[in-house]
């Protein structure tokens, strides 16, 4: 290990105690808790621009292993762990395919597919979420716009 991966590696570990920082916060801030999950996307993309895919791995599954030891709210980092935390790495990903039409249908399968897997696996937890007012096939089409923007 070269001292650029030295300071690859503390400058990674700068931004996962952001990170954590972060959703620590989602778990008692009750309000604007989807924009620090954003944001911690966002902190995983900049680990991945700044220092390569094998970092930006790597520091997504120290980021889920911190949260799962640390005292926040597990169920709501579902959340982190199946989008947020990982859409930058995926992304990165599936944009090396070279059509467009391709790369955006990929990504809204991606996302739906998330939704869906969130969506039963809330509702096993949280008897309520089955009554909601709202059709899930009302919410998915809001649902995909808000990802397309997201993704902008």
């Amino acid at each position: 290990m070269g001292a650029a991966d030295h300071k690859k590696l503390a400058y990674s570990g700068i931004l996962l105690s952001l990170l954590i920082i972060l959703l620590f916060l989602r778990s008692i801030i009750p309000i604007n808790q989807l924009s620090l999950y954003i944001f911690s996307s966002f902190i995983v993309g900049i680990v991945l621009i700044e220092n390569g895919l094998k970092f930006s791995v790597i520091f997504y599954f120290a980021s889920v292993i911190l949260a799962l030891i640390l005292p926040i709210e597990k169920l709501s980092l579902l959340i982190y762990f199946s989008f947020f935390g990982i859409y930058g790495i995926i992304k990165y990903i599936i944009e090396k395919i070279k059509n467009r039409v391709i790369v955006l249908i990929i990504k809204i399968i991606y996302f739906t597919a998330v939704l869906y897997i969130n969506y039963l696996f809330a509702s096993f937890f949280i008897p309520v979420f089955n009554k909601a007012d709202i059709s899930i096939y009302v919410m998915v089409p809001f649902a995909i716009a808000a990802f397309i923007v997201y993704d902008l």
